[in-house]
């Protein structure tokens, strides 16, 4: 699944040649207000991220990838089967449920 907007285009703290790249990230801190904010190394202090936020005007959804849920292996299913035993009772379903060759 993916979702059907992207708020943030691109997470690179930096604007210009010279600047931090991706790269140079180690921490992303995403806020209920919609900020996004990094560190550049963990005992610096969290800055926000310098890049403009496109808000969708309708209501973000999820877009499947594939038409249908893809299959497993025969052997992977089985192996799956085998590990019932030490899962909860309520997850024994979708495993059983599982599509497979």
């Amino acid at each position: 699944m993916k979702l059907s907007w992207a708020y943030v285009t691109k997470i690179r703290p930096g604007r210009k040649v010279g600047d931090p790249t991706v790269h140079d990230l180690r921490a992303l801190q995403y806020l209920a207000d919609g900020r996004i904010r990094h560190k550049l190394d963990f005992e610096s202090d969290w800055e926000d991220l310098p890049q403009r936020l496109s808000i969708p005007e309708e209501p973000v959804h999820w877009v499947p990838l594939f038409p249908a849920q893809l299959p497993i292996t025969l052997r992977k299913y089985n192996d799956l089967q085998a590990m019932k035993p030490v899962l909860p009772r309520v997850a024994h379903q979708y495993y059983d449920n599982l599509p497979h060759q």
